[in-house]
């Protein structure tokens, strides 16, 4: 079991930690904005070691990430340190919308969305470096 190696990792927007070669992180906030990004990127970024590591992200609870917020989570900085993207979702209505959403965007990591949180992890394994 991996862990995260500086502290805190969560603030009121975010929680991480570092599992099995996994990042993990869970949305505390149903709407997501730039400033919301750019403050959870920034405690991703403090809180690992300077390895790449794929990331498994919980966003049930989102429901709703402004552009701005998704060109900053798609950017080089919202992708540093990370070999692809998991995002665990609630309906078939998001996964279509979150799909259309990544062709957009296009982020230079793999990423996909997934209904079911044990495919979500056994697919990033495949990332892990």
């Amino acid at each position: 079991m991996y862990f995260c190696i500086v502290k805190p990792n969560e603030n009121e927007f975010v929680k991480f930690w570092l599992e099995d070669g996994i990042v993990h992180s869970v949305y505390k906030v149903p709407i997501l904005t730039k400033e919301i990004a750019e403050s959870c990127i920034d405690l991703r970024l403090k809180n690992l070691d300077g390895n790449t590591y794929p990331i498994f992200v919980d966003s049930r609870i989102v429901k709703n990430v402004t552009k701005e917020a998704r060109e900053t989570f798609s950017s080089h900085k919202g992708t540093i340190e990370l070999s692809a993207s998991a995002f665990w979702i609630e309906s078939p209505a998001a996964k279509l919308i979150g799909n259309f959403i990544i062709k957009i965007n296009k982020p230079n990591i793999p990423s996909k969305l997934f209904l079911n949180k044990h495919e979500a992890l056994n697919w990033l394994k495949a990332y892990i470096t």
